[in-house]
């Protein structure tokens, strides 16, 4: 019976809007030919300081680039709308998670069990 409840639930969340948003988003960023390049150099600059690091050689230069590139990704505005739609997604189901279990969160804590 549980079980089919959560199944329930969570086929009605896959199906609400702020979740559909967050796929949306998600679709158009993986789709954008920026940020598929900044992801595939961000990569390869991993692998290069990885390589480096691993025989010893210095990568502060190479770890410099990086940083810059992540924060170039991050700035996409494909990247902020997915974040932002996916940060909203987050609280949404968190707030689902404490309403669904808040009487038993509360039992538990009045029987010091918690």
């Amino acid at each position: 019976m549980i079980y089919e409840l959560a199944y329930k639930l969570n086929e009605e969340l896959l199906k609400d809007e702020i979740i559909l948003d967050v796929k949306e988003k998600e679709k158009i960023m993986v789709n954008n030919n920026e940020f598929i390049k900044l992801i595939m150099y961000y990569d390869t600059l991993k692998t290069e300081i990885n390589d480096l690091e691993r025989y010893g050689i210095d990568s502060k230069e190479k770890q410099k680039q990086l940083f810059e590139l992540k924060y170039k990704i991050d700035t996409l505005e494909v990247v902020k709308n997915y974040n932002q739609a996916y940060l909203r997604a987050k609280e949404y189901l968190t707030q689902i998670a404490k309403e669904v279990f808040s009487d038993i969160d509360d039992e538990l804590k009045l029987n010091n069990l918690i």
